[in-house]
Order: C-alpha cells, then structure tokens, then sequence
C-alpha cells in the first residue's frame, strides 16, 4: 500500500484506499440522487519514485535507497464525448469534493488517487487537495472558497494521513479553524 522509501501510497495503495472509501460513499443516503458517470483509468507509463525517506537518507548519510517503480495511470470518463457540464448543476460546482494532502493531489508524481475515487464512485469530484498543505490546509482553504459558499459539497471527503494524531493539537486547531 505503501512505498518502502516514501510514506505516500503506491498506485495500488491509492486505489484500494478509494475502493474502501467510495463503499462508504455508496452506502450515504446523498449518493442515490447524485449523477453517475462511468469512468476508465488507463496506463500512462513506469515512472520511478525516488522516495521522500531517500532524500532525507541521502541528505544526512549520503546513501542512496534503490528507487521504486511506480505505475502512472490517468482516469477520464468512458464516454470521451461526454457534455462534463451535465455533472454539474447551474452553479459549476460539482457536488462531491475531495480535500486532503499529497496522498490526493500530488502535482509531481500523481498517484491517482482521485481518479481512482471517481471511478470507484461512478461520481466526478473536484479534487482541492493540496501536496505539502498539511492535515488544514486543503480543509480550511474550500471552507473560505467561492465554491463552497455558493454550493457546499454534497458529499465532502478529508483524506487524512495515519500519521496525524486525530486527538492532538494539530487536529484541535484545524476544527477551531473550520467550525466557523
């Protein structure tokens, strides 16, 4: 699930994990209303992942981990003539968001986890992750977005990576942050 040089999800990782979160999407009572697309995920090609822990590694031990294989993959609707504005209603916003960390956005080595969400979903989403944004960030930045004053998400996901402590300071100071 996850890389052995880098604390990110691998490709498989990342489609699990969505595959376990779109169950839990389904059995919402909003889901039945919401509009449903299929979705394909395609190969994009190999690439290596260097690894987070192997930069830290190297940086103080001058070592070098053995790079990682990673599978790029890119998801798009199944219908490539699909009108994308009939998922969203007047507004444009669509009604399912995904906020969270580099787990769910990562400009520089993607790992498809929001593609594999909306796959899994039958569901598009607008994905307002942000990579190195932290456990608040992404939260915190829809919650004062144009988006979410004018249509709050129907279905709100916040990825959270295992490491942060739901119980600690960090969490305390993003829902004293969001509440309002």
């Amino acid at each position: 699930i996850f890389y052995k040089t880098d604390m990110h999800w691998t490709t498989a990782g990342a489609k699990e994990m969505a595959e376990a979160v779109a169950a839990k999407v389904k059995a919402l009572p909003e889901y039945g209303a919401l509009p449903k697309i299929e979705f394909v995920t395609e190969k994009v090609k190999d690439g290596i992942n260097e690894g987070h822990y192997g930069e830290a590694l190297n940086g103080i031990c001058h070592q070098k981990l053995a790079d990682e294989k990673s599978l790029q993959e890119r998801t798009k609707p199944k219908d490539a003539g699909h009108d994308k504005g009939a998922l969203f209603d007047d507004k444009g916003f669509p009604d399912v968001v995904l906020v969270g960390t580099s787990n769910s956005n990562r400009d520089d080595f993607d790992l498809n986890f929001s593609g594999s969400l909306k796959q899994a979903m039958s569901l598009d989403l607008y994905n307002g992750a942000i990579a190195g944004g932290g456990i608040d960030d992404a939260i915190l930045a829809y919650l004062s977005s144009d988006m979410y004053k004018k249509k709050p998400a129907k279905i709100l996901i916040w990825e959270i990576p295992g490491y942060y402590n739901l119980n600690g300071d960090a969490m305390r100071d993003a829902l004293k942050q969001a509440i309002p």
